[in-house]
């Protein structure tokens, strides 16, 4: 696992122990590493925060037994310094421009391989795109308007969203745009969904399905359209490139790629992790990295 997913789990102990390794110059001993701690656990209790932190792949250990020196791995370094501190990481047009379709793979092998597995636990069959029942199709919608909304924060339950979606009925208490969102995604999925015996979307059609998503949310001139301005991500160093020329053409060149991905799972996971690191759009990205992450399942019939 990397370490940006490791260090969200840290217990408090582990915490003080990568924030000493963060003041210290260099390599330190278990010793050395106590005398930084403020509330320093018991040794027995250090060398097993320090095994496990091992383990997880954060900390270097040189040496051994009581000479062992320990620092931190380079992403563990770099992901638990403040990214205000951190080196800015600029828009790498390689990403996505050096893609190869069916050569080069985002989504670890492990990983499809276990998505894979859930579909042969699942019974293994796969069903016609172009025919899902209304059942499937209207769960699917519900599921997924529900599970992308509460990401954003939105505080409908999964049952509030059914309600709304299929009765029009808005919760009580809940704020206008919190049930906007909800519909919004049900335009925009079902949009998906009525495409799905067509040809793979090119920009032109995720543009369109933006202005669904994003209705009401944003402001009606940058509906649909690839950002001109820059954008800053939250916690992270990463800066999105802010040329619009770049990012027009970025968009139409993944959009292509993932649809000429013969794996359905390599394609979704290239789709979502690709506009997310593209960011084409003034806002809304990860809801539109997460309803395109569904179209190459469901065009392989796994709904």
């Amino acid at each position: 696992m990397h370490a940006i997913l490791e260090i969200r789990d840290l217990t408090p102990q582990e915490r003080a122990v990568i924030e000493a390794l963060l003041r210290a110059a260099g390599p330190v001993s278990q010793r050395e590493l106590m005398s930084r701690m403020r509330d320093a656990p018991s040794q027995a209790t250090m060398s097993r925060v320090m095994s496990g932190l091992i383990n997880r792949g954060l900390l270097l250990k040189e040496g051994e037994t009581r000479g062992a020196r320990f620092s931190l791995t380079q992403d563990a370094r770099r992901v638990a310094t403040d990214p205000r501190r951190r080196t800015p990481i600029p828009y790498d047009p390689g990403r996505i421009g050096g893609y190869v379709p069916n050569q080069t793979r985002w989504l670890p092998e492990e990983a499809a391989a276990r998505m894979r597995d859930a579909v042969e636990q699942a019974g293994g069959q796969r069903l016609d795109a172009s025919t899902y029942s209304r059942a499937i199709a209207e769960r699917f919608l519900i599921d997924l308007s529900w599970a992308s909304s509460n990401l954003e924060g939105n505080t409908y339950d999964h049952l509030s969203t059914e309600m709304l979606i299929k009765y029009g009925e808005s919760a009580s208490g809940r704020d206008r745009l919190e049930t906007a969102m909800i519909l919004n995604h049900k335009a925009a999925i079902s949009l998906m969904m009525e495409g799905l015996d067509g040809a793979f979307p090119d920009a032109g059609s995720v543009q369109r399905r933006h202005v669904l998503m994003m209705r009401d949310l944003l402001d009606p001139a940058d509906l649909g359209s690839v950002r001109r301005g820059a954008v800053q991500i939250s916690a992270t160093s990463y800066r999105p490139s802010s040329d619009y020329v770049l990012l027009t053409a970025g968009l139409s060149d993944l959009l292509v790629k993932a649809g000429q991905v013969e794996d359905p799972f390599e394609a979704s996971f290239l789709l979502l992790a690709g506009l997310s690191y593209l960011q084409a759009f003034g806002d809304g990205n990860k809801r539109m990295g997460r309803l395109l992450s569904n179209e190459p399942l469901l065009r392989a019939g796994l709904p």
